[in-house]
């Protein structure tokens, strides 16, 4: 099975009357509507969907009657739209908005594996005649997450590409690092492909560490269902002249650590990922990147991607 396919996991069957398929990373996620729900994938999604058949995760969907009151476990509180609970054996995440009031527009429940899940939409709040997406961004993702954790597999707060020869380059940075810059230079070249402008998903399969495309772009919109090799890692910050340096395993496992979007429900999770961040540094080169958004960075990056004796240069 190539690494770019969905791995399996044991699931039992659906019996559906709709359902969409996606693959993100590896991993298959199956959708499958109630009666009187019509199905339909966002936009960035689409060039994700696949087809029907040996899910990695099921998930029922179909519109309910929630209320504001909950009694489970509160584990994360994301400050923003939506908070997990543990409930008994499962997690639960719950979907506010201002523009609601405090009953959730949705609620997702999964098993404590994240294998299967149900999605239920307050009925209240939508038209039912329109299709809908019920893993809306953000539960796609935190979904994917969740399952990739249990793993130490992580997302990285970066820009992906695959050169001509089909080797995979990793760019982390925070905002306003210069990730869509380096996605803008890659778009460029004859035979690259941009994966991602804002976050690439890590995994090692196959005695080796790939990088994948994701659905959830940045500024420039770069979302590719592609993933690749991963050969060197190039830690992108703004700078007044272009310049490339090698860095040490520690330095390289600070700097990841905070440009990943961490477990935040589990700590064996954590220690995973940890374990796995200590993996990468120790078996793929790691520099640290000066960015210049000029003409000229193309042909420094030319260089830089050329410096496998890890040589400090500067312009």
């Amino acid at each position: 099975m190539s690494p770019c396919s969905s791995s399996t996991f044991p699931m039992g069957g659906s019996g559906s009357s709709m359902e969409l398929c996606v693959a993100i990373a590896g991993i298959k996620i199956c959708i499958v509507s109630a009666p009187g729900m019509t199905l339909e994938l966002d936009r960035t999604v689409r060039p994700f969907e696949v087809e029907s058949a040996s899910p990695d995760v099921t998930i029922r969907s179909s519109w309910c009657e929630l209320r504001a009151a909950f009694d489970g476990e509160l584990v994360f509180d994301s400050g923003d739209l939506w908070k997990l609970y543990r409930n008994d054996n499962s997690f639960v995440f719950r979907f506010t908005s201002p523009a609601f009031g405090e009953i959730p527009y949705k609620v997702a429940t999964f098993d404590s594996a994240f294998r299967t899940g149900e999605v239920c939409l307050h009925r209240s709040y939508f038209d039912t005649a329109i299709p809908v997406y019920p893993l809306q961004y953000p539960l796609d993702e935190l979904l994917v997450l969740s399952v990739l954790s249990q793993f130490g597999d992580i997302s990285v707060h970066a820009c992906g590409v695959v050169d001509e020869r089909g080797n995979g380059y990793l760019f982390p940075g925070p905002s306003g690092a210069g990730k869509t810059t380096m996605a803008r230079l890659w778009q460029l070249r004859a035979g690259a492909v941009v994966l991602n402008d804002e976050r690439i998903i890590v995994r090692r399969r196959e005695e080796r560490f790939w990088i994948y495309g994701t659905p959830w772009h940045g500024e420039a919109e770069f979302a590719e269902p592609v993933c690749a090799p991963l050969t060197r890692v190039f830690f992108l910050r703004k700078d007044s002249m272009k310049t490339i340096r090698s860095m040490s395993g520690a330095e390289a496992a600070v700097r990841l650590f905070s440009n990943i979007y961490r477990p935040f429900h589990d700590k064996k999770c954590l220690e995973a990922t940890l374990r796995f961040i200590d993996q990468v540094v120790s078996e793929v080169p790691f520099v640290d990147l000066g960015v210049v958004p000029d003409d000229e960075m193309a042909q420094f990056l030319m260089k830089a991607q050329s410096a496998t004796n890890h040589t400090n240069l500067t312009t």
